[in-house]
């Protein structure tokens, strides 16, 4: 049987969004999050992998390690096919799906 990571998609997702947005506050809004709840997750992250994978500068923002590149490289196609597996579950976001039943009177 495959090992479980002890990481969640949700946490590598936030990494990668911080990432993006450059800070943690625009990556929390972005996701409707407290900054707080990010910095934690982030947090509980480095402690699962075992190394920094941010840098946070005051002035800067946030910037990845070589440790966090490497787990954004890795992670993006993860949180891709995660998304093309909920779509393929639930259909597109506004397609309907689902049994229709007609009567007729």
């Amino acid at each position: 049987m495959l090992a479980v990571p002890d990481f969640t998609l949700r946490q590598l997702g936030y990494l990668t969004a911080v990432a993006d947005a450059g800070t943690i506050a625009a990556a929390a809004a972005e996701l409707r999050v407290s900054p707080s709840t990010l910095s934690d997750a982030l947090a509980d992250l480095d402690r699962i992998v075992g190394a920094p994978l941010t840098v946070r500068r005051r002035a800067h923002g946030v910037s990845l390690t070589s440790a966090g590149v490497h787990v954004v490289d890795r992670a993006r196609p993860l949180l891709a096919a995660s998304r093309e597996l909920m779509i393929g579950l639930r259909g597109e976001p506004g397609e309907l799906v689902g049994p229709i039943t007609i009567g007729c009177y």
